[in-house]
């Protein structure tokens, strides 16, 4: 825990019974002590997560390491609600889970398409040279653009998820910056705000997909209609996607337009910090991402 938040949980309830963690796949070994550290002995503690999600980023994977222990009473679910049993992703990620091949070890062709679920729903291609993956996503970014794309609202239904951020040419910020000048290129018509992030140029534009990266909390907002404020305030979680509704430079101040909210939320100098582009995201950033 920062010591720019602390958890209200365990810090205005004196002595509580019971205390939740959620995603708890995602804590390190560090996060782990903290919290440890914080709680009265006899408080009961569930840990609610997944072990075959990625590990967190932090050091440490405490969730398969206090579950291998066999030391405490673990009960698994088994049935499965977000997808179909019959779905292909649920096949492809008991393959990957088993660290089972997708296909064989030696393509001989250039791309290799195989498709996977009783209703063939989840499609894989497989390439030889990663130069094939970059063109084969700028052909399916320009179909979705030519039959489904008629304003920044539906750039939500599409997403792209690679596991690197800032290397490469099928990284996160090459993969942004592409699909921003594919579908949201800069406009005298567009106010931008260019900010800099792990040492590379971010431009933020009215229009662009965004995810909030961390919590935010108390967040002012706008009326949808006439952009004025109103008394209602809201909490915008990590991995709440949205679109960029408007841009002021001379202030530094971004307004996002998030699906579940009343209203528009404000993005301070301060807060834009959290703020990063979405067209493409990690596997990391995804596990906790939201849209509707």
């Amino acid at each position: 825990f920062s010591e720019e938040f602390e958890p209200p949980c365990l810090n205005t309830v004196e002595e509580p019974d019971l205390v939740i963690f959620d995603e708890f796949s995602m804590i390190d070994v560090g996060l782990y002590v903290d919290a440890l550290e914080r709680i009265e002995t006899g408080v009961r503690i569930v840990l609610v997560g997944d072990s075959g999600q990625l590990p967190s980023i932090g050091v440490g994977d405490v969730a398969r390491d206090l579950t291998a222990t066999r030391h405490y009473p673990v009960t698994q679910l088994t049935k499965i609600h977000r997808q179909a049993l019959e779905s292909g992703i649920i096949e492809i990620a008991y393959m990957v889970r088993n660290q089972e091949q997708l296909a064989e070890a030696n393509i001989s062709q250039t791309v290799v398409h195989k498709q996977y679920g009783v209703n063939k729903d989840a499609n894989v291609f497989l390439f030889q040279e990663r130069s094939h993956v970059v063109q084969a996503l700028y052909k399916v970014l320009e179909a979705f653009k030519n039959k489904h794309y008629h304003s920044p609202e539906d750039m939500l239904k599409l997403q792209v998820v690679t596991p690197m951020k800032l290397r490469g040419d099928i990284s996160v910020y090459t993969i942004n910056t592409l699909m921003q000048k594919m579908f949201n290129p800069e406009s005298k018509d567009k106010k931008q705000l260019k900010v800099t992030r792990s040492g590379v140029e971010i431009v933020f534009r009215q229009g662009d997909k965004v995810m909030a990266v961390g919590n935010t909390y108390s967040a002012p907002m706008l009326d949808k209609f006439t952009f004025k404020s109103i008394s209602i305030e809201t909490d915008v979680f990590n991995g709440t996607m949205g679109i960029i509704r408007a841009v002021d430079p001379t202030t530094n101040t971004i307004i996002v337009d998030y699906p579940r909210e009343e209203g528009y939320v404000v993005y301070g100098e301060k807060e834009i910090k959290s703020l990063y582009l979405a067209y493409c995201a990690t596997v990391q950033k995804m596990q906790g991402s939201s849209t509707e």
